[in-house]
């Protein structure tokens, strides 16, 4: 049932595929880090079609479409792309202060940008609100200047409490993944929050930020672990947008 399933989406994605697409893609054997904060998928099977996501999972679970372009991913890692939230085509606010970081949230906001300046120690009470809220924080590492360590720790604490945290790298993303990761929080749900809660940040959660049936195909190929370092994300072997390599 799940490889007609496949199948039968395959045949639409195709049926609508604008004459200059390329063909279907299969990226096989890769380790599979698909963004959504689950374990790596080892021996893996990424499938694009008409610039989305057709399938990923299992390579023995998945059946391959006889006229895809296959590509070995043996000892490779393949990552959605990072989004960096500062660029992501939606506007955040910044806020600089514990007031406006209040006065956004009570007004209903689901995402900002920035720390509190001066702040040394975040507030319990607002940290478990943005929780139960599930507002993401983009903490903007990258331009926090003199108040930095202040601005690690608290992303530190914001993200302990169980806040989702996404990137704001003011056109560098990976630098601000690295400082996240610096701060003291898991390569993995860096990964996470430069993918998925970036998406979510930006409310296009249902079209991009993680390799997932149906998503937009933004993802690199990469030639060592960011579950291990997240500076791996630096090490691109080929990168896709909209389904194509660029």
């Amino acid at each position: 049932m799940r490889i007609a399933a496949l199948a039968a989406l395959f045949l639409s994605l195709a049926a609508c595929r604008p004459p200059e697409q390329g063909r279907a893609v299969a990226i096989v054997g890769a380790v599979l880090i698909d963004g959504a904060g689950g374990p790596p998928l080892t021996d893996s099977t990424v499938i694009v079609a008409a610039g989305r996501i057709l399938a990923a999972g299992r390579r023995t679970e998945l059946s391959i479409p006889a006229e895809a372009d296959v590509i070995d991913g043996g000892g490779k890692y393949i990552v959605p792309s990072p989004i960096d939230v500062t660029s992501g085509g939606a506007s955040l606010s910044r806020i600089a202060t514990a007031v406006e970081a209040r006065s956004l949230v009570e007004g209903g906001a689901g995402a900002f940008i920035g720390m509190a300046a001066g702040t040394a120690e975040l507030d319990p009470s607002f940290v478990s609100q943005l929780r139960d809220l599930k507002v993401v924080v983009a903490p903007s590492l990258v331009t926090a200047g003199a108040a930095l360590e202040t601005a690690r720790r608290n992303a530190r604490l914001l993200f302990a409490g169980g806040v989702p945290i996404a990137v704001a790298g003011n056109g560098d993303p990976l630098r601000e993944a690295e400082l996240l990761a610096d701060a003291g929080i898991p390569p993995l749900d860096v990964l996470v929050a430069a993918t998925r809660n970036g998406a979510l940040a930006l409310g296009q959660i249902d079209r991009r930020g993680t390799i997932q049936p149906g998503k937009q195909a933004d993802l690199l190929l990469l030639a060592a672990n960011p579950g291990e370092d997240i500076r791996n994300l630096r090490k691109v072997i080929r990168r896709m947008e909209k389904g194509e390599w660029r």
